[in-house]
């Protein structure tokens, strides 16, 4: 609700009537101008009997607010908002003010590493290849699909299985020929992980990383391997029973 009163309202009737308003448990904010004093109310404004309000003979207006936002409506605040910001001003009708700050992703390889390897996890060798056309090509380039085990640095021999997670994520279980069975960190495997990203509407970037798995990933990986081994037979069967 706004109320406006007459020009040349004493102070004192001013400071009546507020009190009036915040005894009835409304929040009222009072906007002093050079020819008009108006005042907002904030609350359950519909026990207010306007005619009760015009009755005090330094009322000059009554309305009834409905828009969202009092606060900020126009009515409420008339002028323009100025924020200082250390002497700079900013408001409508100053000049163009430019804030600038360090971004949360700075480059597409700190978005890929932090999709790629999220917290916590013993991620190493974290690469991205740049500038490729077909979104496969991450399968078949010896340069990308060969990752090195982290303990010798031979080549890792990725298994048959692939697992996806996400919409472009992929990852397997790699052994090294030379760790495997043994007491290494490695000795059970490494996972090798990759994230493929489109760069510009035409070419792919690869994230690729290996992962020093734990006891518990180990698990869900000899898990969820068998179940898609279930789901490659079951739909090798259903294409064989259709073209039967």
């Amino acid at each position: 609700m706004i109320i406006s009163t007459k020009k040349g309202t004493p102070k004192e009737e001013l400071e009546k009537i507020v009190d009036r308003f915040e005894k009835q448990g409304l929040d009222v904010t009072l906007i002093t101008g050079k020819d008009y004093n108006v005042f907002g109310l904030v609350g359950d404004t519909t026990k207010i009997d306007e005619r009760d309000v015009l009755a005090n003979p330094w009322i000059d207006n009554v309305t009834r607010v409905s828009a969202p936002y009092k606060r900020a409506n126009r009515l409420f605040h008339p002028a323009d908002s100025v924020i200082d910001c250390g002497g700079v001003k900013i408001s409508s009708k100053e000049k163009i003010s430019v804030m600038a700050g360090p971004c949360s992703i700075e480059s597409e390889e700190q978005a890929l590493r932090q999709s790629l390897c999220p917290k916590p996890g013993d991620y190493r060798d974290f690469r991205v290849f740049c500038g490729y056309v077909e979104p496969y090509t991450w399968r078949v380039d010896p340069i990308i699909s060969t990752a090195q085990c982290p303990a010798c640095g031979a080549d890792l021999a990725p298994d048959e299985i692939w697992l996806k997670k996400g919409s472009n994520s992929w990852y397997t279980l790699a052994q090294c020929p030379h760790c495997a069975g043994t007491a290494s960190e490695v000795g059970k495997g490494v996972f090798q992980r990759y994230k493929l990203a489109r760069r510009d509407g035409l070419h792919w970037s690869f994230a690729r990383c290996v992962q020093v798995p734990d006891a518990e990933a180990l698990a869900r990986w000899d898990k969820q391997r068998t179940q898609q081994i279930e789901r490659m037979k079951a739909r090798a069967e259903k294409q064989a029973g259709e073209k039967a």
